[in-house]
């Protein structure tokens, strides 16, 4: 399998109370099942606390943020653990990485909804480069169609292309690779194009 990131990814770390913003406010953090099942066995104040916040599959927010969340935007169940993160779910592990597997090939990338990472992604100086690892993990089978993968595929280098031109102010390029995609996609039969 290899994995692809892009070469600034490595310079990427959680701001944590210097954030402006902070990822833990304004929607609800969703708990993966194995974080749930986990939570329901914990012992003490902070598994207590922890079940008592849970509302379904997501925490239940407190005026808009995270009932972890304290006021100097750290989250208590990671200061309570000094500094570990393995009483968080899914999500707050891993965000604001996105992980795609495509076959033999898995991106990570960063979301640019995080501060700190759109950041690192727009002004980067390398022009949307990326570093190749390789290791033996085995392809994972692709869940989409052949030929919605290949359509997946070429908007991704369309996008990518795109937005390597410096010289094009961003908001256009941003346009542009929009444009470019959705003409790969209606290139596609009707039937194909439903999710």
């Amino acid at each position: 399998m290899k994995t692809r990131t892009a070469d600034f990814y490595s310079e990427f770390y959680c701001l944590a109370d210097r954030c402006p913003e902070t990822c833990c406010a304004n929607w609800q953090i969703p708990i993966d099942a194995e974080t749930r099942a986990r939570y329901r066995k914990m012992q003490g104040k902070d598994g207590q606390a922890i079940r008592r916040a849970l509302r379904g599959g997501h925490f239940q927010n407190k005026e808009g943020r995270c009932p972890f969340l304290n006021e100097s935007n750290l989250c208590e169940l990671i200061l309570h653990e000094g500094g570990s993160q393995k009483n968080l779910g899914q999500v707050c592990r891993l965000y604001p990485r996105k992980i795609a597997v495509y076959g033999a090939v898995e991106t990570i990338s960063l979301s640019v909804s995080c501060p700190f990472a759109a950041q690192l992604t727009l002004k980067s100086d390398n022009g949307f480069s990326f570093s190749e690892t390789e290791d033996d993990r085995p392809p994972q089978p692709n869940e989409l169609e052949p030929e919605r993968f290949r359509a997946a595929m070429r908007c991704r280098d369309l996008a990518i292309e795109t937005l390597r031109k410096r010289e094009t102010p961003l908001a256009q390029r941003v346009k542009r690779s929009m444009e470019l995609c959705d003409a790969v996609i209606c290139e596609m039969p009707i039937e194909k194009r439903r999710a």
